[in-house]
């Protein structure tokens, strides 16, 4: 079961709309702790944060998995350059996710 099977199980077919989602963070913090406004770029923040660990997440995976296509081909062609090359390109693109966060 994958990680969006399990959130659907979980919440048994209910998936509430990001901007409910934030308007209940912001009415449910203290009032002297923040305004609504810095309240809802505070929420923002933290949103772009999780956005930002699942796409430098998945990008990982996917250069692990074709690391692995790779991995028993033993002779050097313009293919596995290319495959070595896209797995670096990948792999940055991750780093750069985890960097901005």
């Amino acid at each position: 079961m994958g990680a969006n099977e399990k959130y659907e199980a979980a919440m048994h077919g209910f998936i509430p709309a990001t901007d409910e989602v934030r308007a209940l963070y912001v009415a449910g913090t203290p009032a002297h702790r923040v305004s609504v406004h810095s309240g809802y770029a505070e929420f923002d923040r933290w949103l772009e944060t999780v956005r930002a660990e699942a796409k430098a997440e998945a990008l990982t995976e996917m250069a692990k998995e074709l690391e692995n296509q790779l991995a028993g081909i033993t002779r050097e062609t313009g293919q596995t350059r290319s495959g070595r090359d896209i797995i670096r390109r990948i792999r940055n693109r991750a780093n750069q996710y985890k960097e901005n966060q």
